[in-house]
């Protein structure tokens, strides 16, 4: 079946309709990954071939492989991992991996980390990402995924679903991994993984899932026609003003949802997006400048169109108080609004651009705002 695309391509391809590459989910590899049982060796090495007459097959298009993050190991835990090597005769008999075979026969992989914490995602993507860096002659579409689950599964902490399979709501508790399984949550967890691995993507198991079904409010509806429309006809102005929508659509706007009615700060408040340091999660320190590189992601939470208003075309949060802890100027120290209000508030609502961080509480001191 590797062939059709090409197939496809060559009578039906146009330039709006035809097939970049290939790509190949095979769970078989799971059934045979078993290190004790001596006759899954010849089963992988079985498989190794086939992927490699698939690619074959595929050509001149790249095949994508999807993987499980455990078929590098016997034993996948950090204490004691222990490394599924299999010595493959098509490879000249070099002894490896099985998952880095893999990475040598493909043009691309997705790593199913089967986990929703930032942490697992990062450990669990570790061996293909290390590898696939490593590898020579790398093709320009060539390219490592963190796959995240968005489909309900009966182990909740393995997905981003707001619900565990079999729930009766749309929304249910889970005791284990991470405790928001939303949209934004799962783009945070991509953001922290794409931190750590550079050269690495997040991906999203759609297939059955929760992605733009507008179940939750932590899950939205996305139209594409729609959300065009909304880039053209709501794009900020990235003004340092009082904020107003522009007049003009931008030549790269930011894809918003419609903009709330304009709320004007009182008239000697400017609104601006905060330059102050600030947090993101409990330990990584950003500023509206990275949120500005992605805001479609990033100005999904709340907190974050407060702390970057302009940035993420949120005009009620000209009138709010950072909810974030943000690092002084002066000092380095983290703070809050919260330390603002304590005392001598009108002292240290003129700390460098803090009338632009908290907002609410500095808008009653009319002293300006210190550059």
């Amino acid at each position: 079946m590797a062939t059709y695309p090409n197939e496809f391509n060559a009578a039906c391809g146009t330039e709006l309709a035809y097939f970049d590459g290939v790509s190949v989910n095979n769970e078989y590899f799971s059934q045979i990954r078993d290190c004790d049982n001596p006759d899954n060796t010849l089963e992988q090495q079985i498989l190794l071939d086939k992927l490699k007459i698939t690619a074959s097959n595929a050509a001149p298009l790249p095949l994508h492989f999807s993987v499980s993050w455990n078929w590098d190991c016997c034993s996948c835990s950090s204490q004691s991992y222990a490394t599924r090597d299999v010595q493959w005769p098509a490879d000249g008999g070099e002894i490896k991996s099985a998952l880095h075979h893999m990475v040598d026969i493909v043009d691309s992989i997705d790593v199913q980390v089967a986990y929703n914490t930032p942490s697992a995602m990062i450990s669990r993507s570790a061996a293909s990402y290390d590898y696939w860096t490593q590898k020579v002659d790398k093709s320009s579409t060539s390219k490592v995924y963190a796959l995240a689950y968005t489909n309900p599964t009966d182990l909740c902490q393995v997905s981003f679903s707001p619900h565990a399979e079999g729930s009766s709501t749309a929304s249910d508790v889970c005791s284990i991994g991470n405790q928001e399984r939303t949209e934004a949550s799962m783009y945070a967890a991509f953001d922290d993984v794409e931190t750590e691995y550079p050269l690495l993507k997040g991906g999203i198991h759609f297939m059955n899932g929760v992605y733009g079904s507008g179940i939750t409010d932590g899950w939205p509806v996305h139209d594409a026609l729609s959300m065009t429309r909304s880039c053209i006809t709501n794009a900020p102005s990235k003004s340092t003003t009082v904020y107003q929508p522009s007049e003009a659509p931008s030549k790269t706007p930011h894809a918003q949802p419609t903009l709330s009615p304009i709320i004007a700060p009182p008239s000697h408040m400017s609104c601006n997006d905060s330059r102050l340091l600030f947090l993101y999660n409990k330990q990584r320190v950003v500023s509206c400048s990275w949120v500005a590189e992605r805001p479609q992601r990033r100005c999904k939470r709340n907190a974050i169109k407060i702390q970057c208003p302009i940035t993420c075309g949120y005009q009620e949060g000209c009138l709010q108080d950072s909810k974030r802890k943000f690092e002084i100027i002066e000092s380095g120290k983290r703070r809050s609004c919260k330390w603002v209000q304590r005392k001598n508030t009108e002292k240290r609502c003129g700390l460098i651009d803090m009338c632009n961080t908290c907002r609410a509480t500095c808008s009653k001191w009319p002293g300006g705002c210190q550059s």
